[in-house]
């Protein structure tokens, strides 16, 4: 299953992004998005950004992710 997770860019390169995920870096196309810089968040998919994410609204979707990971690791122990 794929799904669309929010992370922020630390670089732009031209057409490609480098945004941190899960605690390592990881390239992304910015072709499909318009007006971000470093600093913004972004949800990706395979390698493509698809939408700009509001920082709030991204940093929630982030702490839920985590609680939902943490939960399904406390319930396999």
């Amino acid at each position: 299953m794929c799904r669309s997770v929010p992370a922020r860019l630390l670089r732009i390169d031209g057409m490609t992004g480098f945004v941190e995920a899960d605690g390592t870096e990881q390239a992304v196309s910015l072709l499909a998005v318009a007006d971000v810089t470093v600093g913004d968040y972004v949800y990706y998919q395979a390698g493509l950004a698809l939408a700009k994410l509001d920082p709030d609204e991204a940093r929630e979707i982030l702490a839920i992710l985590a609680e939902i990971e943490q939960a399904i690791l406390e319930d396999t122990t």
